[in-house]
């Protein structure tokens, strides 16, 4: 957009002269942006032949820095001294330190060049600059969501640091404590201009939890956990309760909704039968921007036996909820002890697959219906030691695995030998393709 705004300007005035210095960005410490990303010199290069094909003006000079050398000063800004020593081991040359630090196998730098979180600790952090880490975190968060910071002078006092007493010979801005600037002083020149209110709303027990989503800006992230051995006793209810505790001793700021009882932003798929396993469990919630990285570091640190985040992924684009994603669901049921003799109940299961219609009755608004089943059972696949059965998930309506089970008389006298798993949840398009519910985002 200010490629265009800039064209625009210079086309009829041809004496004017444009020069545009073009580096590497660096992450400057002390800053509202030293929490991004940095690129490699590849990158780098390809954007500056991109900008310059864009910008089509004549009277215009390019001036591009060494990207090899900002990259490092960047490295620099964020690495510790175990990093630097391990660096000055192999430092032959400048490009052979650059290649080293991008290197995808040993990548001793990628993570420390990778956005951070705004709540990392950086190397800098011991050193008192003057201006407040929380200032820079709200600057960096209002440039995100594409809102202004007006001049303190004309607008107020955004307590950014400076006005403390250590720093009263570098400021202007600074006054004794009868005179300070206070927010809202210069409410009388606001009413020029069509701002919105910048108070903060809480609620609750925390200062984390109880900052406003319209002041902060969120990101859906789409988990996928694992549900084994006795945690698959945990009720739906009782798994956001976990997510909500571990996050919150971890450190992990998820979204909270703004009613009068603070609850978080987690949706869940289609529920799981209480004792049964899982090894692919799926839930959306809503959390900070730059903060969706942390998730699997940090949290998986406070979850109790049975329950470890394997993959998080944050949603860019509008995608269905869980549960309207999933058409079709998957459960394995397995021999406790490998050992152990086959039963009759798998020979059940098989005569009972065989069978053309499966009628069950139901009730339903106080009527009770009869439910063939065998509509949702998809497939039967029989192993040594397992089975695999396949449903169908029919407008977010299936039935339950022991619809089928149950019908086995054989099952109550052998359910202690057998382990039950939901093996996968998955959507199958119109070329009868299977997707996981990671792959539509």
């Amino acid at each position: 957009e200010w490629l265009n705004n800039l064209t625009g300007i210079v086309k009829d005035k041809p004496q004017l002269t444009i020069k545009i210095n073009i580096n590497c960005f660096i992450p400057e410490p002390f800053t509202p942006l030293q929490w991004e990303s940095v690129i490699d010199t590849t990158s780098f290069l390809q954007k500056v032949e991109l900008f310059k094909a864009q910008l089509k003006i004549h009277n215009c000079s390019f001036n591009v820095q060494n990207p090899l050398e900002y990259g490092l000063k960047a490295v620099l800004y964020r690495s510790d001294q175990l990093f630097a020593d391990e660096l000055a081991l192999d430092l032959v040359g400048l490009e052979e330190w650059y290649d080293h630090i991008f290197d995808s196998e040993r990548g001793m730098g990628k993570k420390k060049l990778e956005t951070l979180s705004l709540y990392d600790d950086l190397p800098w952090d011991h050193i008192d600059f003057g201006i407040s880490r929380h200032f820079l975190q709200n600057e960096r968060m209002k440039a995100i969501d594409h809102k202004l910071t007006f001049t303190c002078q004309l607008y107020k006092c955004y307590n950014c640091g400076l006005q403390r007493p250590p720093f009263k010979e570098n400021v202007n801005c600074y006054v004794e404590s009868e005179n300070k600037p206070q927010p809202g002083k210069y409410e009388h020149v606001l009413r020029n201009f069509d701002l919105s209110s910048e108070k903060t709303i809480t609620y609750g027990r925390g200062l984390k939890r109880n900052e406003s989503s319209g002041q902060q800006l969120v990101r859906k992230l789409r988990i996928k956990y694992i549900k084994k051995g006795t945690a698959c006793f945990l009720t739906h209810q009782d798994v956001g309760r976990l997510f909500d505790r571990a996050s919150g001793i971890a450190g992990f700021p998820i979204a909270y909704s703004q009613g009068k009882i603070p609850k978080p932003k987690l949706s869940f798929g289609l529920p799981l039968t209480l004792g049964y396993e899982s090894e692919g469990e799926y839930m959306d919630v809503e959390v900070l921007v730059l903060k969706e990285a942390d998730m699997l570091e940090k949290v998986n640190k406070f979850m109790p036996p049975g329950i470890v985040i394997t993959e998080a992924k944050v949603i860019y684009k509008k995608v269905p909820s869980l549960v309207n994603s999933v058409n079709e669901i998957e459960y394995k049921i397995y021999y406790i002890d490998a050992s152990s003799s086959k039963g009759s109940f798998f020979d059940e299961l098989s005569s009972l697959w065989s069978e053309e219609k499966i009628l069950i009755k139901k009730e339903q608004d106080d009527e009770e219906l009869e439910i063939d089943i065998k509509l949702y059972w998809k497939d039967l696949k029989m192993s040594k030691d397992h089975s695999l059965l396949t449903f169908h998930v029919l407008e977010g309506k299936s039935i339950r695995l022991t619809d089928i089970i149950d019908l086995c008389s054989s099952w109550q006298n052998e359910k202690d030998l057998f382990a039950i798993s939901r093996s996968g949840q998955f959507r199958i398009d119109s070329s009868q393709t299977r997707h996981l519910m990671m792959d539509l985002l």
